[in-house]
C-alpha cells in the first residue's frame, strides 16, 4: 500500500491463522480485528472447492485448460485433500453432489437457461466438453455413488 500511498490503519477479517496474522500485521502496520483467530489449521480449503462445476472449484488439473478436480468422489480424494474421515467420504460425497445439483437447478430457474458441460468456466475432470446437460451429468454420479 506503500507504493500508491495509502494508509489501511485496520483489517477486519472473519478468520485469522496464525502466521497469515503475523505476516499481515508485519506487512502493513495495521491493526487487525477477527472474529475467528486459530494458531495453526489443517487445512484451509474454500466452499466452491466442494461445488463441482463453480469457477475455480477443486485443484486444476495439471495439462488440461480449466477443468477442476472437485474435492469429493468421484472426482478427488476427500480424505487426503479435506481431512474427510475415510468412513465419511461416501456420504459427504453424496451431500455435496445433491447441494450441487440444487445449486445448478436454481441457477436454471433463475435464468431461464438450460446449463450445459460447454457452458461450464471450468469442468470437472472426466466430463466432456459438450452439450449435455451438466444437472443430467451430476445425478448419473450421484446414482453410481
Amino acid at each position: 500500500m506503500e507504493a500508491i500511498k495509502v494508509r489501511v490503519p485496520i483489517v477486519v477479517a472473519g478468520v485469522t491463522i496464525g502466521e497469515g496474522a503475523k505476516r499481515l500485521k508485519k506487512e502493513t502496520k495495521a491493526e487487525l480485528w477477527t472474529v475467528i483467530y486459530y494458531d495453526e489449521v489443517i487445512d484451509e480449503i474454500c466452499e466452491r472447492d466442494f461445488y463441482p462445476g463453480v469457477p475455480l472449484s477443486g485443484r486444476t488439473v495439471k495439462g488440461q485448460l480449466n477443468v477442476g478436480a472437485p474435492y469429493l468422489l468421484p472426482f478427488g480424494k476427500p480424505t487426503h485433500w479435506a481431512s474427510i474421515p475415510k468412513e465419511w467420504e461416501k456420504e459427504f460425497s453424496r451431500f455435496c453432489l445433491q447441494q450441487t445439483i440444487k445449486l445448478w437447478e436454481e441457477i436454471e430457474e433463475i435464468s431461464g437457461k438450460v446449463v450445459r458441460n460447454c457452458d461450464l468456466d471450468r469442468l470437472p475432470v472426466g466430463f466432456n466438453w459438450d452439450k449435455t446437460r451438466f444437472v443430467e451429468n451430476l445425478r448419473h454420479l450421484l446414482f453410481h455413488l
